[in-house]
Parts: C-alpha cells; sequence; structure tokens
C-alpha cells in the first residue's frame, strides 16, 4: 500500500478509474442476470417433442452398438497384429543364428 502513494497523480487516477469500471460491471452484470429469468435450455427442455427424444434415444443406442462392435473388431486386430509380429521376431531370431553360423565358418576357413 505505500508504493501506491509513491504513484504520481495520473496513474493514480487510472488505477482508481479501472478498479471502478471493474466493480461497476460486475455489479451490472450481475443485476443483468438476475433479470434474466429463467435460462434458454429449461424452456428449450420443456418444449422438446417426445417423437424426437425418442428417435434420439434410438439413434445413441445404434451408436453405442456400432461402437461395441468396432471395439470388438479393433481387438481382434491387434491380437492378429501380435501373433504376425511374433512371427516375424521369431524369423529374425532364425536370420540373426543363421548369420552367427555364416561368420563361424568363415572365420573356420580364413585360418
Amino acid at each position: 500500500m505505500e508504493k501506491l502513494a509513491d504513484l504520481p497523480a495520473p496513474a493514480l487516477i487510472t488505477f482508481g478509474a479501472t478498479l471502478a469500471l471493474i466493480f461497476a460491471f460486475r455489479y451490472l452484470g450481475i443485476i443483468s442476470a438476475d433479470k434474466a429469468g429463467p435460462s434458454s435450455a429449461t424452456v428449450a427442455s420443456v418444449i422438446v417433442d417426445p417423437t424426437a427424444l425418442m428417435s434420439a434415444t434410438a439413434a445413441v443406442k445404434h451408436l453405442a452398438e456400432v461402437m461395441t462392435d468396432g471395439q470388438e473388431e479393433a481387438k481382434n486386430n491387434a491380437h492378429m497384429l501380435c501373433r504376425r509380429i511374433e512371427g516375424l521376431a521369431n524369423e529374425v531370431e532364425d536370420l540373426t543364428s543363421a548369420i552367427r553360423d555364416i561368420r563361424v565358418d568363415l572365420a573356420r576357413l580364413a585360418k
């Protein structure tokens, strides 16, 4: 607070005016929100047609089924990829041992 007293007069006036604007906008915003009444979401939920709600519910159920099927298919694809990667890893191990055998044979021939 002592540092505020050291500010020049124009800076103090600007600071005070800024604080006054902030509090004024906040106060007026609270007043306008109180006058607005019920929100539009509340009114819209009362107006919604029950048949539209039922069709939306059916669409959401269908989407959930499709998503479940997609998850099952993705799980099967992941298992298939794991089996193929395992097969490739075995082939790489076989190639590595074959290369090791070739290097040993070459070392024997070089002697």
